[in-house]
């Protein structure tokens, strides 16, 4: 019998697409001054997996932390939260034009449990 993924999940995910998009700004533990933007595809307060432009200049990979700083939705004012994220899987193919990231937020403390899930509830 087959695992179906979502049943792994521990929380429901949201997804976002072309009319609710929802972008992201995070930096890496090694360049922790340099903001990278990335289009979120869906969220939990588990993780989040988003997309952006291959420009080969930045390069995930498997085991990298990284810290969210703000998310953005158009019609809300920016949410800026610290959270600290591990990447759990990259698809990066030389012929793609984006790079997908499936990360899971780690050291994630009530308070900011909290103000994600009611992030999400109000993006959706």
């Amino acid at each position: 019998m087959t695992e179906n993924p979502q049943d792994r999940r521990q929380a429901i995910r949201a997804l976002f697409g072309h009319v609710k998009k929802i972008s992201a700004i995070f930096t890496t533990i090694q360049s922790p001054q340099k903001a990278i933007f990335v289009q979120v595809v869906n969220m939990s307060h588990g993780g989040i997996f988003f997309t952006f432009r291959s420009t080969r200049e930045l390069r995930l990979q498997n085991g990298d932390h990284i810290i969210f700083k703000e998310f953005r939705e158009k019609d809300l004012p920016p949410f800026a939260i610290q959270i600290e994220a591990k990447i759990v899987w990259v698809l990066d193919e030389p012929a793609m034009e984006f790079v997908g990231v499936g990360s899971k937020f780690i050291n994630l403390s009530p308070e900011n449990k909290e103000k994600l899930e009611q992030f999400i509830q109000t993006c959706q």
